[in-house]
């Protein structure tokens, strides 16, 4: 569009003196706006001199003039609003933000099942989510939506099937894509009538469109908090719980393929992470026969994928594989709290044997990584099986203990290399996060710092150094930060956990070797800094460790007098 066109509209509009006028005007403007030539230099010339003012009288007034359409201004004050969407720069102007409660009045307006729109109210509609879609592009779009309820407005849409409902769904999925949690933060009652009737479409379509389904909730359940929805009885939306595990039930015990079973298994997944092994090992005999039908699919895909396949195409299967690596963490983790003890003795040996595959599919796996020279490219898939190892030695060191202790050197080289990552990214500015691997194999040398074979393993491959570096590296986050650090304290209790094993274990490394010596000095010049009322935990578990390394190194090469007379003070 040249510039004498587009100064020519502009004048038409500025010399407007009534609002007829300036409609018939503004007409002209759209017209310009659309124009496949308009440049964004162009488009911003004409918003700044339109302005909003008009615009936003055109979207409140309900008086049109005689034989229009009733929604004849708001229709093309929209379409300037979806034009000018189209350019980031005016797409994230306070005043365009600031239609974003007025966009959210508006896509409730009609629905499906309503006949009487016509073409105005289908384009104002179509107008709207394309501007809304077009804020959810932008970092601060989505920020603005989540805190101006666009979010519980979407909901409404979905649920009672207003115009344009699938693309409000679409708009759900890339605020909880991008936003995570923060999305449900203010909405959870939204979120569970939402689920209650994803869930209801899930178990009633018996199209295709029912793994759709499968495929929305799984999204949606993947940006809340575990722990933020519970299956209790008192729940008054406990019903869309109840109806996911009769769908999934139905799904996972009938003749399916592939592209059914993976999101099937993917959502069962999810559903046990928010809500816990309880949703699915629940009352009845025939319904706790889900949960081992979940676990035996979920070990026998970790199993196929991991023994059948080459390392690249593993990682294209890397998101149904982590899904059931979640899945087996959490029934490991439930079955050693006890829930499970009174439940049928040959139930508990069949969960056990179908996880002891699973894991020694992992072992292959981790095997297999460790004979490559370089894992850079498999490091999500690395990470990911070292984590659900974890779990396992964590809780079972009996089984499959020659290959875990066959594979631990190698643990301890991935567990190097992710401390330097750790403190070298802790170190910069950048506000990337690494992924603290350490922390999930900590339980696990715990109990293996108690077996003599294995802890034989763990000081030749040099872990006690290792650790000790990585309870100093803890220990300097937990202090910088006025001991109100909670993700450093869970990992310094368990440290002084696995050397406490490793000082009755091993007395004579523990006497002659230096790290043993500096974890003393350590502890004996912070325990007295710690709040004894919130980090008595912390407090007893770090004076424990330094009195037995005190007590080994009392022999050879003794403390100052007055550094172990201070220390036993705050000891005692």
């Amino acid at each position: 569009m040249s510039e004498s066109t587009v100064a020519h509209v502009l004048s038409i509009y500025k010399a407007a003196r009534s609002d007829n006028e300036r409609f018939a005007a503004l007409m002209l403007v759209v017209k310009a706006v659309k124009s496949k030539e308009c440049s964004a230099e162009t488009r911003h010339l004409i918003f700044e001199s339109i302005g909003f003012s008009f615009v936003n009288r055109l979207l409140r007034t309900d008086t049109v003039p005689e034989g229009c359409d009733a929604g004849v201004y708001k229709s093309l004050a929209l379409t300037v609003l979806a034009c000018f969407s189209t350019d980031e720069p005016l797409l994230t102007h306070p005043k365009m933000l600031a239609h974003i409660p007025l966009l959210n009045k508006l896509i409730l307006s009609f629905s499906v099942s309503e006949r009487r729109h016509g073409d105005d109210d289908l384009s104002m509609i179509e107008d709207c989510f394309q501007c809304l879609m077009a804020i959810a592009s932008t970092d601060l779009g989505r920020v603005n939506m989540i805190e101006r309820n666009s979010v519980d407005s979407l909901c409404q849409a979905v649920i009672a099937n207003k115009q344009g409902s699938d693309q409000a769904k679409q708009l759900i999925l890339i605020l909880a894509h991008y936003c995570g949690e923060s999305v449900w933060a203010n909405n959870v009652s939204s979120l569970k009538s939402l689920l209650t009737h994803l869930s209801v479409n899930f178990l009633q379509d018996m199209e295709a469109t029912k793994f759709e389904t499968c495929e929305t909730i799984s999204h949606i359940l993947s940006s809340v908090k575990k722990g933020y929805l519970v299956f209790e009885d008192t729940d008054t939306h406990k019903q869309w719980c109840i109806n996911i595990h009769k769908a999934l039930s139905e799904i996972l015990t009938s003749k399916i393929g592939k592209d059914q079973r993976e999101p099937a298994l993917r959502l069962s997944s999810l559903m046990v992470d928010v809500l816990g092994v309880p949703w699915a090992w629940t009352t009845t005999e025939q319904e706790r026969k889900f949960l081992l039908v979940l676990v035996h699919l979920s070990c026998i895909e970790i199993r196929m994928t991991l023994e059948t396949l080459t390392l690249p195409e593993v990682t294209h299967k890397l998101g149904i594989l982590i899904g059931c690596y979640s899945l087996v963490e959490n029934v490991i983790n439930h079955m050693t709290s006890g829930e499970m003890l009174s439940s049928d003795d040959k139930h508990i040996l069949q969960i056990h044997t179908a996880l002891t595959g699973a894991l020694s599919a992992v072992l292959y796996l981790l095997t297999q990584l460790s004979q490559l020279q370089d894992t850079t490219e498999y490091k999500s898939l690395l990470y990911a099986s070292v984590r659900v190892l974890g779990s396992w030695i964590a809780e079972d060191t009996s089984a499959l203990n020659e290959q875990v202790l066959a594979i631990l050197p190698f643990l301890i080289a991935v567990c190097k290399r992710n401390l330097e990552e750790t403190q070298t990214l802790a170190a910069s500015d950048t506000t990337q996060e690494s992924c603290d691997i350490i922390r999930f194999l900590l339980p696990g040398f715990c109990h293996l710092t108690a077996d003599k074979k294995a802890i034989e393993v763990l000081f030749q491959n040099k872990a006690h150094i290792l650790l000790g570096q990585y309870l100093d590296f803890h220990w300097r986050l937990f202090s910088s930060s006025n001991q109100d650090n909670h993700e450093s304290e869970a990992p310094l209790i368990s440290v002084c956990g696995i050397f406490m094993n490793a000082v009755v274990m091993n007395p004579y490394e523990t006497q002659n070797h230096l790290v043993f010596r500096e974890i003393l000095q350590l502890l004996m010049s912070v325990v007295h800094t710690l709040d004894y009322k919130s980090r008595l935990c912390l407090i007893a578990n770090m004076s424990v460790l330094g009195l037995m390394i005190l007590r080994q190194l009392s022999s050879t090469q003794k403390p100052s007098q007055s550094d172990t007379s201070e220390f036993f003070f705050w000891c005692s």
